[in-house]
């Protein structure tokens, strides 16, 4: 029994290193799936309900989407039965992000993250709250919902700013924070054309990312400084960024920001007129974006690389349908139930 518990620890501490702070969320995976057995074999349900959150987060950024939502709803269920509200938080945004990776409009991405923000909240759980808001303006940006993206990256900023101010104990997490929410407000800036905004943002990002390693982080923020410096019409200065984003995004793995960082290379190709490099670009991003094959699959992935390829008359890659066979049935789970937080 000890030795179970101590293994517990060490899977769980290790699985952590590899994909919170370390970027390697595909190490972590198969950690998380020891970890569950690990817990299971004791009967430890509240570990397990604090494993599974994360398990569906490194799932998720490692391109499988179908077992993150099955594991993201497990892990729902498992956090309500032990009253783990800040895990069941965590949870609901990475279930929501999920969802709206997925391309999902029918509002339910909405409904996790606002409990989440409820709850944390009422927890008092700060950081959360701005990771929250971080992710919400992702959405609305994807949506092209641009007044709601940016209240929302405005939000994750305040939010970041006042952590920062209330000497949390764990100053990694600050600027994880930090970094997450003025990436966010970067891109919000760049899209609506304030292109001075953005590049201070992005300066602040990369500055301070490079403090702790925050591969998380460092790969969309250069994905960003990429795309601006491509509407600026410095391709020369885009692809340098480009560069950086390589052998990032596959040692993770993160083939979801491996895809956005080839749909901008593509977007680069089809300017200049460099028509099989252009292809090549956009074929790799839908390979990418592509995961388990829709629905399970990054929706805005798939539509930014077939913009390219329907501009060049091209078919894209023929890739394995989605096969819900190989799959155990997700769980039906509430996201939003009737009770302290319901809204």
């Amino acid at each position: 029994m000890e030795k179970t518990e101590n293994r517990i620890f060490a899977l769980q501490a290790l699985s952590h290193s590899y994909n919170m702070i370390g970027g390697y969320p595909g190490k972590a995976v198969p950690l998380y799936k020891l970890h569950v057995e690990q817990c299971e074999a004791v009967d430890d349900r509240e570990k397990m309900a604090e494993g599974l959150a994360n398990f569906g987060k490194g799932l998720r950024q490692s391109g499988n989407f179908r077992e993150a939502e099955a594991m993201g709803m497990r892990g729902l269920v498992m956090q309500r039965e032990v009253g783990n509200r800040l895990k069941e938080a965590i949870n609901l945004y990475w279930v929501g992000m999920g969802l709206a990776h997925r391309g999902v409009d029918d509002g339910r991405p909405e409904i996790a993250m606002n409990r989440a923000i409820r709850i944390c909240e009422s927890l008092l759980a700060d950081r959360s709250i701005a990771i929250v808001n971080s992710f919400l303006a992702q959405h609305y940006l994807w949506l092209g919902q641009p007044e709601s993206a940016l209240e929302y990256a405005e939000k994750a900023w305040d939010s970041a700013v006042a952590l920062e101010k209330s000497n949390h104990h764990n100053l990694n997490e600050v600027v994880m924070v930090l970094c997450a929410s003025a990436r966010m407000c970067a891109e919000v800036a760049m899209h609506a054309g304030n292109y001075e905004l953005a590049e201070s943002k992005l300066n602040f990002v990369m500055q301070r990312c490079k403090d702790i390693d925050f591969v998380e982080e460092i790969l969309p923020a250069l994905r960003v400084w990429a795309e601006l410096e491509r509407k600026r019409g410095d391709t020369e200065s885009a692809r340098i960024y480009l560069r950086q984003t390589w052998s990032l995004a596959e040692r993770g793995p993160f083939p979801l920001y491996n895809s956005d960082s080839y749909n901008t290379l593509a977007r680069i190709e089809l300017g200049e007129g460099n028509r099989e490099a252009a292809i090549e670009a956009a074929n790799t991003a839908y390979r990418l974006a592509w995961c388990d094959g829709p629905p399970y699959a990054y929706q805005r992935g798939l539509d930014e690389a077939l913009e390219v390829l329907n501009a060049l008359d091209q078919a894209p890659p023929d890739l394995p349908a989605y096969d819900n066979s190989r799959y155990s049935p997700i769980a039906d789970v509430a996201l939003n139930p009737q009770d302290e937080f319901f809204s």
